[in-house]
C-alpha cells in the first residue's frame, strides 16, 4: 500500500507520454530521464515495473522517429543515425537504469528489464542492417570482442557500467554480444509457485524476523 501513490504516478506519466501531454511532449527525453532517476533505487518492485514500461515505450517511440527520418528530409533530424539514438539514451542514463534492473533481486523486474533490452537489441540490429548492409554500423566503431560481457555475471556494474553506457559504440556491441535471449529463457522457466505460495511468504517473514518460534504467531 505504501508504494501505491508512486505506482499510480508512473502510470499517469506513461499515459502522458503516450497521449502527447504538454508536460511530456515539450522534452520527452528529459521527462523520461527525470522519471527514471526518481524511480532508481525505489524498493517497490511494481514501481520499477511501471518505470520499465515507460522506458520501453520511449525506446520504441524514438526508433519510430528514426524510421520516419528515412522517408522525410525534415523528420528526425536530431536523430540522424543509430549512434545518435544510443547517445541520447546514454545521456538520459536510461541504459544504466535498465542494466541495474536486469540485476534486480525481484524476478519480475529482471524479466521485464530483459524484455526491454531485447526489444532495444532487436531495434538496433534491424536498423543497423537496414542502414548499413555492408557492415558499417552507422558511424559506430568496432570494439574488441574479448572486452565485451557475454553474461549477466560479467556485465560491468557501478561506475564502469555508467562509463560503458556513455559510449554508443561499446553499448551497441554489448547489446549484440550479451546472451539476453538465454537470460530471458532462464527467467521464464524460474518457478513461480514458491514465490506465490503463502507458505513461502511466511517463511520469508519468519527469516527476516530472526527468531521463528517467537514470531510465528505474529506472521499468521
Amino acid at each position: 500500500a505504501e508504494g501505491f501513490p508512486r505506482r499510480a504516478a508512473i502510470g499517469v506519466f506513461l499515459d502522458w507520454l503516450k497521449e502527447g501531454h504538454p508536460e511530456a511532449s515539450a522534452d520527452p527525453a528529459e521527462f523520461v530521464s527525470q522519471v527514471l532517476q526518481a524511480v532508481d533505487g525505489d524498493l517497490d518492485w511494481e514501481v520499477k515495473m511501471a518505470a520499465l514500461d515507460l522506458a520501453g515505450f520511449f525506446i520504441g517511440q524514438m526508433f519510430s522517429l528514426l524510421g520516419l527520418g528515412e522517408s522525410s528530409a525534415s523528420a528526425g533530424s536530431s536523430l540522424a543515425n543509430l549512434a545518435d539514438v544510443l547517445r541520447l539514451f546514454s545521456q538520459m542514463k536510461m541504459l544504466g537504469f535498465l542494466f541495474r534492473a536486469l540485476r534486480d533481486c525481484d524476478r519480475p523486474v529482471a524479466l521485464k528489464a530483459c524484455e526491454v533490452l531485447l526489444a532495444l537489441k532487436s531495434a538496433v540490429c534491424k536498423h543497423q542492417s537496414k542502414s548499413s548492409p555492408s557492415g558499417d554500423a552507422s558511424g559506430l566503431k568496432e570494439v574488441p570482442m574479448e572486452s565485451l560481457p557475454s553474461s549477466l555475471s560479467s556485465l560491468p556494474a557501478g561506475e564502469t557500467a555508467e562509463k560503458d553506457c556513455q559510449d554508443p559504440e561499446r553499448l551497441r556491441q554489448i547489446l549484440e554480444f550479451m546472451d539476453l535471449e538465454g537470460l530471458q529463457r532462464t527467467l521464464d522457466v524460474s518457478s513461480d509457485h514458491l514465490e506465490r505460495s503463502p507458505q513461502s511468504l511466511l517463511q520469508d517473514l519468519l527469516a527476516a524476523a530472526g527468531n521463528a518460534e517467537e514470531n510465528r504467531v505474529d506472521c499468521y
